[in-house]
């Protein structure tokens, strides 16, 4: 399954046309980059599998990973996930399981709810963590989500 089809299906979003004013990012592994379009005024760094995108005020934040699924159901990374967010000291709030591929991981910490989304796809997983205040300007960055291969 090519990995743009993947994120059609499990995110179920309309890629956005482009725009000429877009500032279209590139990150993740090789074999599985994606590009994003940044907000005016995020920032976007690049990290170990992904990127982290955080709003100018710092109450908004996304983070992209793409790793290794090493045969693990989603539920079982959502639960291995979870237990790290715990050792960070997070309290989990609920798991929901969409389906063997896809699951999502609420947690909380300090008032602010986290949500995480993890999607298995053959031999990698993706999971899409977002918490913060600007839900129009999550929604958007992951509306702009594309394949970059």
């Amino acid at each position: 399954m090519k990995f743009t089809s993947f994120f059609l299906s499990a995110l179920c979003v309309l890629l956005l046309a482009g725009n000429a004013q877009a500032e279209y990012k590139t990150f993740g592994p090789d074999g599985a980059k994606f590009k994003v379009d940044v907000p005016q005024g995020w920032t976007a760094k690049a990290n170990d599998g992904g990127a982290q995108i955080t709003s100018a005020d710092e109450s908004t934040s996304l983070s992209i990973q793409v790793q290794p699924s090493s045969g693990k159901s989603a539920k079982e990374l959502a639960t291995a996930i979870g237990d790290q967010l715990k050792n960070s000291g997070y309290n989990i709030v609920n798991l929901e399981e969409e389906n063997s591929n896809q699951v999502t991981l609420y947690s909380e910490m300090n008032g602010v709810r986290v949500a995480t989304l993890i999607i298995v796809d053959g031999d990698k997983f993706v999971a899409i963590t977002m918490a913060g205040k600007d839900g129009d300007g999550m929604k958007k960055i992951i509306d702009s989500l594309q394949d970059a291969e």
